[in-house]
């Protein structure tokens, strides 16, 4: 459930820079990438990491 959207944004594959080393794998597992754009550090979030398919609906 979303409360706000402030911004949408239109990105391409080479606006996303990877996820820095310095982060843990636990973290690296949800990151998908960092985007750098207007002056912000944006988090890209990998939903399928976050909300797994469940066996049975896989199926």
């Amino acid at each position: 459930m979303v409360e706000a959207v402030s911004d949408i944004l239109t990105i391409t594959d080479e606006n996303i820079q990877p996820v820095p080393e310095v982060s843990s794998d636990l973290e690296k597992q949800y990151a998908r990438g960092i985007l750098a754009i207007d002056k912000r550090m944006i988090c890209m979030i990998e939903l399928d990491a976050l909300f797994p398919e469940k066996e049975s609906e896989a199926a």
